[in-house]
């Protein structure tokens, strides 16, 4: 993490995309628990960013929601834009953060108590790992919680891409063509 060594390949993209991936990653672990998991993204918010590794943060924040949270929870992942940025909004009904733990959760190795099963463990890299990728794409990442069974709620800020240029209007519309046979299909499952 410290090193450098991580390469980003950098795109102007839809954030709903980078949702929809983390969404799909983590859909085994919210199944599992029976968790409700709310999304809300509108749609033309753009960013120029790493697509893989924003999609790794985001499925980082809902794997931890999903994990300390009991089963049949609620966790909300929110997207809006404010002042040139896309927030990101990562609020689950869980185990919460102690106070003294907030200001170091995104350290290495840094985990809160878990019970004696250790079921919940793991390295304490991902909320790290999640900051360094968040920082070198220009953003800011910051954990709230109001106390132990309080919740938490993570927000990720990244710089917004700036509006595409506006493509030229055509003097004549072309004539309409019949669509390939071999066209692709969509399929939106709800």
């Amino acid at each position: 993490l410290r090193r450098g060594a991580i390469e980003l390949r950098r795109e102007r993209f839809e954030i709903a995309d980078a949702v929809a991936r983390a969404v799909e990653m983590t859909s085994p672990v919210f199944a599992e628990k029976q968790h409700r998991l709310e999304v809300e993204v509108p749609g033309g918010l753009h960013i120029d960013a790493d697509r893989i590794r924003i999609a790794q943060v985001l499925s980082n924040l809902l794997a931890n929601a999903a994990k300390y949270s009991e089963s049949g929870a609620q966790v909300l992942l929110r997207v809006r834009e404010a002042d040139g940025h896309v927030i990101i909004e990562c609020r689950d009904t869980g185990i919460g953060i102690p106070a003294d733990l907030v200001p170091r959760v995104f350290d290495l190795f840094v985990q809160g108590q878990r019970g004696i099963d250790r079921r919940q463990g793991g390295l304490g890299l991902g909320l790290a790992v999640a900051r360094t990728l968040v920082e070198l794409h220009g953003g800011s990442i910051e954990a709230r919680s109001d106390g132990t069974g309080q919740g938490s709620t993570f927000v990720v800020r990244l710089p917004a891409a700036p509006a595409a240029a506006a493509s030229p209007v055509q003097e004549r519309s072309p004539a309409p063509q019949k669509p390939p046979a071999d066209i692709g299909r969509v399929l939106v499952v709800d």
